[in-house]
């Protein structure tokens, strides 16, 4: 009789234990999380703050290749980059420019490209199986 009390008391424990150590990690996964943006969105802001140096577009030429137009403070230029190297190509005229009012980027809802995924991949499903059973038919 004694034997079974101090097995249920623990399992109990051990149950207890095992929730608080899951609760300790789900703490750490979110302390890990909230530091993770609130750096972020300082980095963001201080990057946003500089207004000398601004990348007004890039163009992708090949793997590691770009064609890039700079504003650097009152200038533009057109540079070069490779994954080892960058050279000016030549200083472009500040009325030939377009530069977009909008150049930041917003940031990836996760859940909408989620969703459309799924979509996209039950349209491929269903266009799979429509063309399946014309082939069965035949």
């Amino acid at each position: 009789m004694l034997l079974s009390t101090v097995l249920k008391t623990s399992k109990l424990e051990s149950v207890l234990q095992l929730i608080f150590a899951l609760a300790i990690f789900l703490l750490v996964l979110f302390l890990a999380w909230v530091a993770a943006r609130v750096a972020g969105s300082y980095q963001n802001n201080v990057l946003l703050k500089r207004g000398n140096m601004h990348i007004v577009e890039t163009m992708r030429i090949a793997n590691d290749k770009y064609i890039q137009i700079v504003k650097l403070a009152d200038r533009y230029v057109a540079l070069s980059v490779t994954k080892d190297h960058i050279e000016l190509l030549l200083e472009l005229d500040p009325d030939s420019v377009n530069e977009q009012a909008d150049t930041t980027a917003s940031p990836a809802d996760f859940k909408t490209m989620f969703s459309k995924a799924l979509r996209k991949d039950k349209h491929e499903d269903s266009t799979t199986k429509e063309d399946l059973k014309g082939k069965d038919e035949q």
